[in-house]
């Protein structure tokens, strides 16, 4: 059993992806998008915590060459949830995390436009709607998504594991047809398939690349106060400039530093903006299950 095979989610299916931040979901997820998208398979890519400006970038740094018109579409419930206005674009629908019911129609409406079956929904991820709507979210992911796999298509979704209740985790890995587990082992990523619609239960190591991933970064914690800097004064520009995605600024969090975790509650009290109240709660929520001693 390879990687690869795994990227391929057959019609019908709702995969769930679980691991730490850091441990490379979003890797997986972008992975996935590109193997289908080298299939003729139209992707609707739901991106929460950044942008799908980001994501094509990501994909294009991947190797993502021109693709049809219509295969590669993006449901954006980054820039509305969090504030900011953004450009119309011809393959993107906006939404907002923090409503439902809006997610549910951007979805349903560029699934109308693509009018297809087969499609796959990469869906990262599903912790800032979690954060935002507790328990409200699981009823959503088994009523809205199970229906778009019932329709013939297919949802390849990632979630932070510790960032929820664990019955709530419990309740999203039941209804899913697979779950795989992914976690960083010294030099290497671990995928621990717990449950599949065509894989019997394994393990895959996947040796970290040098090139790819933050955990093969130097660490600079001036990288994380710009960061939260431009989040609190909702610069988009500089928040981009900062070269970190909220995805990866949890991850330095997971570096065992008191200099980090002091200025990042030293930062958070000058919040001002919707932007900073999303970064904010998401980073809080991570030293609190992951730094309890420290969390203020």
């Amino acid at each position: 059993m390879s990687l690869s095979q795994l990227q391929e989610i057959s019609p019908r299916n709702l995969v769930l992806l679980v691991g730490p931040p850091g441990s490379g979901k979003s890797t997986f997820c972008q992975q996935a998008a590109l193997k289908n998208l080298t299939m003729g398979r139209p992707i609707i890519f739901v991106t929460t915590e950044y942008s799908p400006s980001e994501a094509k970038k990501a994909l294009r740094d991947r190797g993502l060459l021109e693709v049809k018109p219509g295969l590669l579409n993006f449901v954006d419930a980054y820039h509305e949830t969090v504030g900011m206005s953004v450009s119309d674009r011809p393959d993107t629908i906006s939404a907002d995390c923090g409503n439902l019911t809006s997610m549910g129609i951007a979805i349903s409406k560029m699934q109308k436009r693509i009018a297809k079956t087969n499609i796959l929904l990469v869906f990262d991820s599903l912790t800032s709607p979690y954060l935002l709507r507790g328990p409200v979210f699981v009823r959503f992911l088994r009523l809205n998504l199970l229906k778009f796999v019932a329709e013939g298509n297919s949802i390849l979704a990632c979630f932070d594991e510790g960032s929820g209740k664990n019955e709530d985790l419990v309740a999203m890995m039941s209804f899913s047809n697979g779950v795989i587990k992914i976690e960083v082992e010294d030099d290497k990523r671990v995928l621990n398939v717990v449950k599949h619609p065509q894989v019997m239960r394994t393990r895959i190591e996947v040796p970290i690349t040098p090139s790819i991933g933050l955990e093969a970064r130097i660490y600079d914690s001036r990288e994380l106060k710009q960061f939260i800097l431009a989040a609190i004064k909702g610069d988009e520009k500089e928040l981009h400039s900062s070269g970190l995605t909220i995805q990866e600024a949890q991850s330095l969090l997971a570096h065992d530093n008191l200099q980090t975790l002091t200025l990042f509650n030293e930062l958070v009290q000058q919040e001002k903006s919707k932007f900073s109240h999303l970064v904010v709660k998401a980073l809080e929520e991570y030293v609190r299950r992951h730094h309890p001693q420290r969390a203020r």
